[in-house]
């Protein structure tokens, strides 16, 4: 059963986060799977791509490329606990 839903939330990622975004996200099962329970498809592209400034004006996918899941992941529980930016 969680594999099927793996997959089927691997599919809603290949068809709603774009291309480059859809693969990095792929190596962060965590990120993405926090993610779709805070976020629509939609959103969490949004949260990828976006500039914030709680990641110093970077986005979270450039956090994931240079090894800091950790500060996207905790954004994402901030986030699904009220208590975003």
């Amino acid at each position: 059963m969680a594999h099927r839903r793996e997959r089927d939330q691997a599919l809603v990622l290949e068809n709603d986060v774009g291309g480059e975004a859809a693969r990095r996200l792929a190596q962060f099962p965590d990120v993405r799977d926090l993610g779709l329970v805070v976020y629509t498809a939609e959103g969490l592209d949004s949260f990828l791509r976006t500039p914030q400034p709680r990641f110093d004006g970077r986005t979270a996918l450039h956090l994931l490329a240079t090894g800091e899941a950790e500060r996207v992941l905790a954004a994402l529980s901030a986030d699904h606990e009220g208590l975003g930016y």
